[in-house]
């Protein structure tokens, strides 16, 4: 699990948007990651935000995750107010911002081509190679309370990394192979209607599984 502050560190997020696809490599050859997700929200879905905040909510999603799969969660930090007296002064000082998701459509328009707008909140699966994403695969979340979203989340997280846990070692540079196991494993679990593809037309399941054979 790997958060990033869309406007508290304003440098470190930018470095984040100019340098997705080499962050990733730079986690799969530490042996970080054989494949990578977004967990997507905004201010109108309050309940991921509280699961992301809660301490033990995300330790447990971040030892699911372990070494198989790498996440990246979108946080706002609200800088400290200053100290004001009277009501006039409190009123001023409270910020003004623009919703977190704004930030994250402008990362999704240039590294996943999407131009249309996400549904939040969503988790989105996704792989890259050396130069670019080569496939996605975007699941809209159901849950509107903590607790329900918190399971939600965690079951997507055990699907994919029981599909990425059987991966051969010696395999992982068999990067679209990966995914398409990943793919698999949550399709079985998880009913079409909610997931969509980002970069590419989703293929027959039959070819899908035929393209994986030998990868364990």
């Amino acid at each position: 699990m790997q958060p990033i502050y869309t406007n508290y560190q304003k440098k470190e997020f930018q470095y984040f948007k100019d340098n997705l696809i080499g962050i990733c490599n730079k986690f799969r050859d530490q042996n970080r990651a054989l494949a990578f997700a977004f967990i997507l929200h905004d201010f109108k879905s309050p309940q991921i935000k509280k699961v992301l905040e809660d301490q033990d909510y995300w330790t447990a999603l971040h030892e699911i995750s372990g070494l198989y799969l790498t996440v990246f969660t979108f946080h706002y930090k609200e800088k400290p107010r200053p100290k004001n007296t009277g009501i006039l002064n409190t009123l001023i000082s409270v910020p003004i911002f623009g919703p977190p998701e704004n930030e994250i459509d402008n990362i999704m328009i240039k590294y996943f081509d999407n131009k249309q707008k996400i549904n939040y909140p969503a988790i989105l699966f996704f792989q890259v190679d050396q130069s670019k994403v080569i496939d996605t695969m975007l699941i809209g979340l159901k849950g509107e309370h903590i607790e329900i979203s918190f399971l939600e989340i965690k079951k997507y997280f055990e699907s994919a990394v029981e599909a990425l846990s059987r991966i051969d070692l010696q395999n992982k540079d068999n990067h679209k192979e990966i995914f398409d196991c990943l793919e698999l494993q949550i399709r079985n679990f998880q009913s079409m209607m909610l997931i969509q593809r980002m970069t590419r037309k989703a293929g027959n399941i039959i070819g899908v599984a035929s393209s994986i054979q030998g990868l364990f």
